[in-house]
């Protein structure tokens, strides 16, 4: 399962698309989840896992510990099986909050759930706030999801799933 996460993010960033508009956009399938999600989470064993949001059938788990990499997914249960997003990793160290939030959008048109994580480092920090959206949907019997890190910029999700920032840069969280 820890193999099957890890390809997955891999060929997230293998199948990137860059836009004109400057944010990246990568897009790749969820992975399915054949235990607990918290397992599947966990790399270290001092890390924690907590589910740390909820909306209907989406959850959001968050790993990790003080000083290493704070993992976030988002999980949704389909009814038969739970499938997990692509993570949003978060630097530990000095790090002051890191607050998802979800929200349902289209994607494409289809119902879609986006997982909005903002982080904010403590005073000092290298870096101060960073953004990162995923948003997922179903294609099929496939999940798949579209990650656009939006780095230091304010984002905003609209109900069509289209991100626009406050450094004026826009992308759709689609994923064909």
């Amino acid at each position: 399962m820890r193999l099957a996460f890890a390809l997955g993010g891999l060929l997230a960033v293998v199948s990137g698309v860059a836009h004109a508009d400057s944010l990246r956009r990568t897009v790749a399938p969820m992975t399915l989840a054949d235990g607990a999600v918290c397992d599947l989470l966990r790399a270290q064993a001092k890390d924690r896992c907590q589910a740390v949001a909820q909306a209907g059938a989406a959850t959001v788990y968050q790993s990790g510990s003080a000083a290493g990499i704070r993992r976030l997914v988002l999980a949704i249960d389909t009814g038969d099986r739970v499938v997990v997003s692509p993570p949003v990793d978060v630097v530990a160290e000095q790090l002051a909050s890191a607050t998802p939030t979800l929200r349902q959008v289209a994607i494409d048109g289809q119902p879609g759930v986006v997982l909005d994580v903002v982080a904010t480092w403590k005073p000092g920090a290298p870096t101060a706030h960073r953004q990162s959206v995923v948003g997922c949907t179903q294609r099929g019997a496939l999940w798949k999801c579209a990650q656009v890190d939006v780095g230091a910029c304010d984002a905003r999700v609209g109900a069509d799933g289209t991100i626009t920032t406050s450094c004026g840069a826009s992308a759709p969280l689609s994923i064909e």
